[in-house]
């Protein structure tokens, strides 16, 4: 990026910074009932990006060090919401795709490829 983005240099993507840059775009989906503003990139990663680390002013103290995780990743896993909304998604998800195996494969199939002991 030139003079117009700050003359940013792009960073390696390393397998971290592919999984932070993934949990940012995806967020939305983490808490539905925050609004976030939409990304530019709507189709891949940024080229050009920069990461930080936020600093508590002196008198406020939000986050202590205990709370602190290394990735935005292993926050998000750390919270208590974020764990039960992902499992309630995965369980309904999972709960759909069972009913409509159940449904679309006929009576035949179904017998031929029981898991069931005779």
């Amino acid at each position: 990026a030139g003079a117009g983005g700050g003359h940013m240099v792009a960073p390696e993507l390393t397998k971290e910074v592919k999984r932070e840059l993934l949990v940012v775009k995806m967020r939305g989906s983490i808490d539905p009932k925050k609004f976030y503003r939409s990304s530019d990139h709507k189709n891949g990663l940024p080229k050009y990006f920069q990461m930080g680390t936020i600093i508590d002013g002196g008198e406020s103290g939000a986050v202590t060090k205990k709370q602190r995780k290394l990735s935005m990743l292993a926050e998000m896993m750390g919270d208590d919401k974020v764990k039960r909304r992902a499992k309630s998604q995965f369980l309904k998800v999972q709960a759909a795709t069972s009913e409509g195996v159940k449904k679309s494969r006929p009576l035949a199939a179904r017998k031929k490829y029981s898991t069931k002991k005779k």
